[in-house]
């Protein structure tokens, strides 16, 4: 019996198929991709190069270029691995030329995107991003190229929210001064910094300034700050600053000279504006002292201590506590350790043991051990209007929302025997409010 072959019906000379889908589904298509995935598209149809103009986000990232080894060399080196001499600098060579090839591919990459780009376009050619994430190695070339891209993106195509993530390289080759924005030939300096003015949202991660100090940003609504090597960090002219996330992640167990140890010396200016603030504490030197801001924080509603060393003790929130009459929120973490600290039960002035707070609804205290019980019978004695009391135990930790946002998490079966929940109902029914509902995990 013959085998009849179904014939496709033949397109005529030329047609582009890809070129009649319509241009919202063509959005959702590239929409869904990364960005150099997204780009590329362009080479598939005519109708299809406008489309990545569209793109609401822009990722541009060293990392995406990088093979996988790279990584993995670089955590060997960094342990000081291979021994033999001969394989280490092997190692470093290839490191090297892999780094090499990654910028002169990020850099042409880059610079082809803009000249694609045609400049600052008027009309419905210009590009529609809102959001431009950028990684590249701290080099001269690199340095220039993201300048340029950063102006334009934030001059022509009315860029909101700016990440710039500058990684040092491994080879001395390629090691160059910090980066700075822009640079001091940059004939758009003037047009940048009225620019800055707009700024919503800081996040400033691994940068190891030495100072931050925040001018004049009128906008500026939420801050991310993750401080390794910074010993001041300054709020100037920030009215409009709400959200504040900072994170002390200092690398090094060495105490620098003129190091300010006091959060209220380190901390200059935090703005009555503030109404929601992260602390987290996360590096291997755990060395700020317990002092309050040298202004009270009238507008601060919520506050979240997380990662609270255990060698502290926990009244270090004390102070904020004092400093903050307005705060409704206290959520505290400490981290399970094995080592018992060693200090002394909490020792409180007359002033400070008579002092109200009228406004505390809610405590929240995960690792909560037997030690923290004063910190307990305190707040629960001179908060007015406490409401809640959570109490979590080791296994307890914080679920992060984004960068201003968390909740905290326990284990579903509780670990209390009936004894010590006694003791606490007994602590919070002599303090001042009796009828506090109390959650313990």
């Amino acid at each position: 019996m013959p085998m009849f072959r179904r014939m496709r019906p033949r397109t005529a000379g030329g047609e582009d198929r890809l070129s009649a889908l319509p241009d919202d589904l063509i959005r959702l298509i590239v929409g869904r991709l990364d960005t150099r995935t997204a780009l590329s598209t362009a080479v598939l149809a005519r109708r299809w190069a406008h489309i990545p103009r569209y793109l609401a986000e822009l990722d541009f990232r060293v990392s995406d270029v990088l093979p996988p080894e790279y990584d993995r060399t670089v955590a060997l080196r960094r342990r000081n691995m291979p021994r033999d001499t001969f394989l280490a600098e092997m190692l470093d060579c290839l490191m090297a030329r892999c780094e090499i090839d990654t910028i002169t591919a990020f850099v042409d990459g880059i610079t082809g995107f803009l000249e694609a780009d045609g400049g600052p376009a008027d009309g419905d050619a210009r590009r529609r991003a809102k959001t431009l994430r950028l990684e590249f190695f701290q080099t001269h070339d690199g340095g220039c190229v993201v300048d340029h891209l950063i102006a334009t993106a934030v001059g022509a195509w009315g860029v909101e929210d700016l990440e710039v993530v500058a990684r040092q390289a491994s080879c001395d080759v390629l090691q160059a001064p910090p980066y700075r924005f822009p640079h001091e030939h940059d004939c758009l300096k003037d047009g940048l910094r009225s620019l800055t003015l707009e700024i919503r949202e800081l996040s400033l991660d691994q940068c190891k300034f030495m100072e931050i100090e925040l001018r004049h940003l009128p906008m500026l609504v939420r801050l991310a700050c993750c401080l390794t090597n910074t010993t001041k960090l300054v709020f100037g002219s920030v009215p409009s600053l709400m959200h504040t996330n900072l994170t002390f992640a200092a690398e090094s167990l060495i105490v620098r000279k003129r190091c300010m140890d006091y959060f209220g010396h380190y901390i200059i200016g935090m703005p009555p504006t503030m109404t929601n603030l992260v602390l987290r504490f996360t590096g291997l030197r755990r060395w700020m002292l317990p002092a309050p801001p040298a202004k009270p924080l009238q507008n601060l509603k919520k506050l979240l201590v997380a990662d609270l060393p255990a060698n502290w003790d926990i009244t270090w929130p004390r102070r904020l506590l004092l400093a903050a009459p307005s705060l409704e929120v206290l959520h505290i973490h400490v981290p399970c350790s094995e080592e018992e600290p060693n200090y002394g039960s909490m020792r409180l002035s007359s002033l400070e043991a008579l002092q109200r707070h009228h406004h505390l609804k809610e405590l929240a205290i995960t690792g909560f051990l037997q030690r923290h019980i004063w910190f307990l019978k305190y707040v629960v004695n001179v908060c007015t209007s406490l409401q809640r009391v959570i109490l979590l135990k080791d296994d307890g930790h914080v679920r992060y929302n984004g960068l201003w946002d968390w909740e905290m998490v326990g284990q579903q079966a509780c670990p209390w025997s009936n004894d010590d929940e006694m003791v606490v109902r007994k602590i919070i029914q002599s303090g001042c409010k009796p009828l506090v509902e109390l959650s313990m995990g």
